[in-house]
């Protein structure tokens, strides 16, 4: 049987259109245990209450998105342990020395981002 020929459909609209805009790609560096203990640190004080009012923000959206009353309450008792466990664990976590103060302000963060929008290569700076 001969190959099938591929369809173009509108699918592929949605291709090229979201090729414009920036986007981010998850990647998994693997950063040794005695660099992260020799170069990372904790956060700052004020960063860390912008880290707490950042998770406190993102509770609004996943609970507002549940039509059912029971599992809104469920989806908030979820986040919420969530957000406590976070918030113990924040002042103990150590972050990248390249970790500035605007990568938890959302606002500044996408200011920054819109006008430069080329990735940036953190893999030089984790090590």
């Amino acid at each position: 049987m001969p190959p099938k020929r591929k369809r173009a459909n509108e699918n592929d609209d949605d291709a090229t259109e979201s090729k414009r805009y920036a986007h981010l790609k998850a990647q998994v560096r693997r950063v040794p245990e005695k660099t992260i203990k020799a170069k990372w640190t904790t956060l700052p004080e004020p960063v860390q209450g912008k880290v707490l009012d950042m998770f406190h923000s993102l509770e609004r959206p996943v609970i507002m998105r549940n039509k059912n009353e029971q599992k809104r309450i469920e989806a908030q008792s979820a986040v919420q342990a969530v957000v406590r466990n976070l918030g113990k664990r924040l002042p103990r976590m150590p972050f990248p020395p390249i970790t500035k103060d605007s990568n938890f302000d959302y606002e500044s963060a996408l200011n920054e981002h819109v006008r430069d929008p080329e990735p940036v290569d953190i893999h030089s700076a984790l090590y």
